[in-house]
């Protein structure tokens, strides 16, 4: 199945001393290309200045970037001030990852793949199904801030609903600390079924940090919705050689 799906994410700035944010809210909505299969996907971004497309074979994570700006608005006045980085733009490269169930989620001290949030939860909403069904797996939240701010040296315990039928995407799910305290919240608002295969079409996720001795606080909140779903005859490898030729 080919699907688009818009993902807008929120930050929390921290507070000051005095108990107020020290900086606004950040908001930023991703427009993502998904392509699901029952041990196989692929995601596509745009990000500020590449695109990214990341194929999960079956057992790899197959990364490619093709570099579509400079991280300047002043395209001279960049190129003037790194001489090196001249002639950058359509640049590509790709990496191999080993991986046995498609996880971004790496443990702290780690880099996560997928590169930033909202290319981790498109995966936690519509890619996730073959990590899920594997015993003793690990989910991570998708702000990988935790990394800083929380112990976790085995992980978090997760509580998690899944459709059953041959994809098992999740319709809800709960990460906690060992203590209990909730760390991640993934909800289901809708859903639609295409050829018995359940898909969620809107969805909301919230992520928590410790804050002040014993509180914690809101840190990431995402709202995501499917702009369009279509079943897609194409085999994901082709359409990842597709992808890495535009």
């Amino acid at each position: 199945m080919e699907l688009r799906a818009e993902i807008e994410t929120t930050i929390w700035p921290f507070k000051d001393a005095a108990g107020e944010l020290a900086e606004n809210l950040t908001s930023r909505t991703r427009n993502l290309r998904c392509l699901v299969g029952t041990n196989s996907w692929l995601i596509e971004t745009d990000q500020e200045n590449s695109k990214d497309t990341w194929w999960f074979t079956g057992t790899n994570m197959i990364w490619h970037v093709v570099v579509t700006g400079y991280p300047s608005k002043d395209k001279e006045l960049y190129e003037r001030n790194h001489p090196e980085q001249v002639g950058m733009i359509g640049r590509r490269s790709t990496r191999v990852f080993e991986s046995v169930d498609g996880n971004p989620g790496r443990p702290a001290r780690t880099m996560d793949l997928l590169g930033m949030p909202s290319a981790r939860i498109c995966w936690l909403a519509f890619c996730s199904g073959s990590c899920l069904k594997r015993e003793g797996r690990q989910i991570f939240p998708p702000s990988d801030l935790w990394k800083e701010l929380v112990i976790a040296p085995s992980g978090f315990t997760d509580k998690t609903t899944v459709f059953e039928d041959e994809l098992g995407l999740p319709s809800s799910v709960d990460l906690y600390t060992t203590n209990r305290q909730p760390v991640l919240q993934y909800r289901l608002l809708q859903s639609t079924n295409v050829l018995g295969r359940d898909f969620p079409l809107v969805f909301h996720l919230a992520q928590y940090r410790p804050a002040g001795t014993n509180g914690w606080e809101l840190h990431l909140a995402a709202k995501g919705r499917v702009t369009s779903i279509k079943q897609n005859e194409s085999d994901i490898s082709i359409e990842f050689q597709k992808s890495v030729e535009k």
